[in-house]
């Protein structure tokens, strides 16, 4: 029975993906709906009807997740701690207005190629919204990324543990030597 869920699950991701990809022609603005609303952790955060998980690849960091859009996602070290027994964010508050969490409503996660979708999930909130979770670890947008591709929130120190991209295999990306870091 649990393969069967898999199976509808990962032929789920597959067809929103190939929906996703018919759709490219159109303006960003029409594959997604977004709203932007006061939650109940007191930060404001941007909630999609459905989130595209894709690999994006720069120098030198390699291969890391994004959005479908291209923004950088990242994991924090003080979730990886809960990580294998549970997952869930402890990002609120002040830390989650600097650090938004990736929403999805109604569980829908596209999955582009290269992302393995039996990584991809979710968990709720203490306020009750879903957040995607890659390997067990919740995802996070950071604030100072303004266009596709930054990644201003990599190898950060804030609210008490430090902030990585994600590599496809659900791993943090730690092992990037850049200088002045």
């Amino acid at each position: 029975m649990k393969s069967l869920k898999i199976k509808f699950q990962v032929c789920i991701c597959a067809l929103t993906g190939l929906l996703l990809v018919s759709c490219s022609n159109q303006p960003q603005t029409d594959q997604t709906e977004e709203h932007i609303t006061q939650k109940s952790d007191s930060s404001v955060q941007r909630q999609e009807k459905g989130v595209g998980i894709e690999v994006y690849e720069k120098k030198p960091f390699g291969n890391y997740l994004t959005d479908a859009a291209g923004m950088s996602l990242y994991l924090f070290n003080k979730d990886a701690e809960l990580h294998r027994s549970v997952s869930k964010s402890t990002c609120y508050d002040e830390c989650a207005e600097a650090w938004p969490p990736v929403l999805t409503s109604g569980g829908n996660i596209a999955a582009g190629a290269k992302v393995d979708t039996t990584l991809l999930g979710t968990t709720e909130r203490k306020n009750g919204t879903t957040q995607v979770t890659y390997d067990g670890y919740p995802l996070y947008y950071y604030i100072d990324d303004k266009e596709p591709g930054d990644v201003n929130g990599h190898d950060k120190n804030e609210y008490g543990a430090d902030w990585y991209l994600i590599k496809p295999t659900g791993e943090a990306l730690e092992d990037v030597g850049l200088q002045g870091k």
